[in-house]
Order: structure tokens, then C-alpha cells, then sequence
């Protein structure tokens, strides 16, 4: 059986000025940065197709060895820059954390 690991989950609802193409490269491509973080494991990010969605339209996953470095990620200088990016960009933002 693997060791488990800590999930953090973001669900994000985008300005409606925000285009596909600031969220293909502003929210998706620079998420990949935060592969660098110590302790990230795995990210990926991409675009809602439910409809279950509440308007949430972009969703993001960091998978991390524990939940200390999940702790550690909220203030790290590429998780900080990656939200600098999304500055006045997003409308709603909800997350949620868990260890499995």
C-alpha cells in the first residue's frame, strides 16, 4: 500500500473579462511552476466541462508528500508569484485539503 499524501484542491470562478487564452497561459501554463516546490509531487490545472461546476470554471491540484509541505507551499516565493499572476483575475476561489 503507498504511503499517503496531502491533495490540495482549488476551485476557481475567473472574471468574466477573463479570455481562454489568459487562462490557457495565465492559470494553466504557469501552474507549472509550482512543480518546483519542495515536496510537490504532481500539479495539474485545467478548465471546468461540468455542469456541476457553480461557475467555477478552472480547477487546480498540487499533490504533496506530506501535509507539512503543503503547510510550507502557501508561502513559498513560486506558489506567492504564481497568485501574482492571477491578480484581479479571479472572482471566487474556494479550496479544499486533504491527506488519502
Amino acid at each position: 500500500m503507498a504511503a499517503p499524501t496531502t491533495v490540495h484542491m482549488v476551485y476557481l470562478k475567473t472574471k468574466e473579462e477573463v479570455t481562454p487564452e489568459q487562462v490557457q497561459t495565465l492559470f494553466i501554463g504557469n501552474s507549472k511552476s509550482l512543480e518546483a516546490v519542495p515536496g510537490v509531487l504532481r500539479v495539474k490545472c485545467g478548465t471546468n466541462f461540468s455542469q456541476r461546476n457553480r461557475g467555477f470554471n478552472v480547477g487546480l491540484m498540487v499533490e504533496f508528500e506530506s501535509a507539512a509541505h503543503c503547510a510550507a507551499y502557501a508561502t513559498h516565493e513560486l506558489h506567492v508569484a504564481y497568485l501574482g499572476h492571477l491578480d484581479g483575475l479571479i472572482a471566487d476561489v474556494m479550496a479544499v485539503d486533504f491527506t488519502a
